[in-house]
Order: structure tokens, then C-alpha cells, then sequence
């Protein structure tokens, strides 16, 4: 039996061993690109280690310890994090001249200086979590302020204004399930009665990127936004509305006419 090299099957053994062909140049790029990924990405690393990694950074909150019963009669501790009322935040961030160079990979750093004004009152809060939950134990004494940092390694500087609710200097909080800088609160400070302000100045490397979690209530509606008048019409208003109105006559008319 003869194959003809015009038989569709030859045509597409062949068309198959060259697709196989092409796939093995296709193959080694595919590797050359994950290897090159991986380099770039362990320099990052490496500058990340010595400056700062790509950073987050989120306002102050409380964080409050809150031990509940469980069926079983085991206590378990969980915490409770509440938001300030208001929070500000002034922001400068400064690219350095000089990048980190790694191998061939160069990478871009920054410097920012960042400024944060909040205020707290959570004594409305905690009367609310208490009449929705009678059986769970508040630790008010055993609170403190909470502010979320994904790579603490790049902070410069940390100052706090003087606030004597706040008994010590911000450090790297431990045993939170985000990463960041914690301070305890007085056990004796009444946080739970009033309001309580706090002013914070931080600053931070990092590279690639610094997003915010502006973690504050939402500012509730003003009263004369819900009764505004509404705006008077302009003179084109009027006159268009005018208009429209003998239109709408002359069309009335009209009928009344083809109906007699």
C-alpha cells in the first residue's frame, strides 16, 4: 500500500510533528520567565530585609480583649477591635535618588512621614456589645490601641503626642493575626466613659507600594442636608417650563376640538 504525500493524513502527521516541534522553544522561554520571576522577586526580599517590604499601613483602633462561655463550660478569649469617630491623615512620601541594585534588577525605594489624628468614643460601643451580649466578660483593663503595619521592619520613627490614657511607647504587637505596633491603655483611664484623642507620627520605608485602610466610622448625614430647599430656577428654567406648559395646552386644545 502507497501513501501519497497529498493524503490528508500525511498532511496532518505532519502538521502534528511541527506543532510538537514549536512547543519545545515555547517550553524553554515559559522557564526562562519563571526563573527570571523568581530573581525579581528574591530581590525584593533582599532590600525588603535591609529597608522595608511593599507596605500597608491602617489607622488606629482598640483592640479589647472579650472572653466568652462555651457550651462545653470552656471560657475563650477573643478580641473586640473598635473604630475611632474620626481619623486624619497627612501623608508625605519621598522616592529616594539611589535605588537598591540587586544582580541586574534595580529596586525603587521610599521614605514616607506620615501624621495621624484620631479620636475615640466607644462608650456608646460598649454599652451596646453589653446589652447584646450579657454573658460576654469585657476586658476594658486589659485594652490597647492597635495600629496595623504589614512590614513593621521599615519604621524609622515612632512618636506619640502626650495622650495619659496610652501608658507606653508603641511596639511590634505580638500574637495578632495582622501584623503591627501596639500600645496598652490605663487600666484606671476611663476609656469607656468619653471621648479620648490621639495623635500619632510614624516614619516608614518600604518599596513597590503603600496602600491605607482608613479604618474610621462613616460621618453620618447633616441635618440640613436631609431638609436643603431645593435650588430656585433659573430664568432658561423658567422660560422652558413655560413653554412646554402652552405646548402642552395647544394640545389639549386640539383634541377638544376633533372630539366636537
Amino acid at each position: 500500500m502507497v501513501i501519497s504525500s497529498r493524503s490528508p493524513m500525511v498532511k496532518i502527521v505532519v502538521v502534528a510533528i511541527v506543532a510538537i516541534l514549536l512547543l519545545i522553544p515555547f517550553a524553554l522561554l515559559r522557564e526562562l520567565g519563571i526563573e527570571r520571576a523568581q530573581l525579581r522577586d528574591s530581590a525584593y526580599e533582599q532590600v525588603a530585609g535591609g529597608w522595608g517590604a511593599p507596605q500597608l499601613l491602617g489607622g488606629p483602633v482598640i483592640a479589647v480583649p472579650v472572653s466568652r462561655p462555651e457550651p462545653d463550660g470552656r471560657m475563650t478569649t477573643r478580641t473586640w477591635y473598635v473604630l475611632p469617630e474620626t481619623l486624619d491623615i497627612r501623608t508625605e512620601i519621598t522616592m529616594q535618588d539611589e535605588s537598591r541594585r540587586v544582580a541586574i534588577y534595580e529596586v525603587p525605594i521610599f521614605l514616607a512621614k506620615v501624621e495621624m489624628s484620631v479620636q475615640f468614643d466607644i462608650a456608646p460601643h460598649v454599652a451596646r456589645f453589653r446589652r447584646e451580649n450579657p454573658s460576654a466578660l469585657m476586658q476594658l483593663e486589659n485594652a490597647h490601641v492597635f495600629v496595623p503595619v504589614k512590614d513593621p521592619r521599615g519604621l524609622r520613627d515612632v512618636r506619640l503626642s502626650e495622650a495619659d490614657w496610652v501608658t507606653a511607647a508603641f511596639e511590634p504587637a505580638t500574637g495578632a493575626s495582622f501584623s503591627g505596633l501596639a500600645a496598652p491603655i490605663a487600666a484606671h483611664s476611663g476609656i469607656g466613659t468619653g471621648p479620648r484623642s490621639l495623635e500619632l507620627s510614624l516614619e516608614i520605608g518600604g518599596t513597590r507600594s503603600f496602600p491605607f485602610l482608613p479604618l474610621a466610622r462613616p460621618e453620618p448625614p447633616h441635618d440640613a442636608d436631609r431638609t436643603r430647599e431645593p435650588a430656585p430656577e433659573t430664568s432658561e428654567q423658567l422660560e422652558e417650563r413655560d413653554q412646554h406648559e402652552q405646548r402642552r395646552g395647544e394640545q389639549h386644545g386640539d383634541a377638544d376640538a376633533l372630539n366636537e
